[in-house]
């Protein structure tokens, strides 16, 4: 059958680089969102920061870029660990 040669061969071949822009693609996505919301006063964490940078909220800038940090690193380790699920030959020992 040909589209289980495509589906088991090709896509899992294929996937890999998928994943592999994805991951980057997706923390410009979430960190873009401060220009974004500010310009189309949309609310959300990227207006609060841009708002907390101008009135010198520390503690609220530390706390929004730990969110945006632990996002992102969840983000990287999720890509990851599909690596694994597409390939297995990918999976680390």
């Amino acid at each position: 059958n040909p589209w289980r040669v495509l589906a088991k061969h090709a896509l899992k071949n294929a996937l890999i680089p998928l994943l592999s822009i994805m991951a980057p693609l997706t923390a410009a996505l979430v960190t873009g969102s401060f220009a974004v919301e500010l310009i189309f006063a949309v609310p959300g964490l990227g207006k609060h920061f841009i708002y907390a940078v101008s009135n010198r909220d520390y503690t609220l800038v530390i706390g929004i870029t730990l969110v945006y940090s632990v996002v992102l690193i969840l983000l990287n380790m999720a890509t990851e660990l599909l690596y694994g699920v597409v390939n297995p030959k990918l999976r680390s020992t």
